[in-house]
């Protein structure tokens, strides 16, 4: 893969684009992050599959997320990240949620209640804040702001009211 990443062509086949396909992290375009998962135990965290029956506008903000998270945690906490948004993104499939950013408060609290039968507190905290860390990386990384989601169930009117 080195190699042929030093071509043009082996640049073109592997893209960091999002494209709807199984994406293994051992094999990801950029070497150093690739070989950074080598480590991996279990290797749990490391298989994605965006071939999945859903909206491609999640999987494109699945792997929105997903790229920021390689890219900025190392270690064990990048391992728990990948694994709570792996649960995350199946838990949208299942449940027939189509953007992040629009989530239901609904969604969001039967997300928790899922996780609350399977984790201890501690570790439920850290899964379930998945959804604000996802929301917060799709606000940073949009070229345009989301008023809607950014004013949440903002009364307009009340807030213009207090000011």
């Amino acid at each position: 893969m080195k190699e042929e990443l030093q071509t043009l062509a082996g640049q073109r086949k592997y893209s960091t684009g999002y494209q709807d396909q199984w994406l293994c992290l051992t094999h990801y375009p950029e070497v150093e992050i690739a070989e950074s998962f080598l480590d991996s135990k279990d290797g749990k965290e490391l298989v994605w599959d965006f071939t999945l029956e859903c909206p491609r506008n999640l999987k494109i903000q699945i792997f929105a997320v997903l790229k920021e998270v390689i890219h900025i945690y190392k270690g064990w906490t990048r391992k728990e990240k990948l694994l709570a948004l792996q649960r995350f993104y199946q838990f949208c499939v299942e449940n027939q949620v189509a953007d992040i950013e629009t989530m239901t408060l609904e969604k969001e609290q039967k997300f928790g209640h899922e996780l609350s039968e399977h984790f201890s507190e501690n570790k439920k905290s850290n899964v379930f804040g998945i959804i604000q860390m996802s929301r917060k990386i799709l606000f940073l990384q949009a070229s345009e702001i989301n008023w809607k989601q950014m004013c949440g169930f903002w009364n307009a009117s009340t807030f213009l009211r207090n000011e």
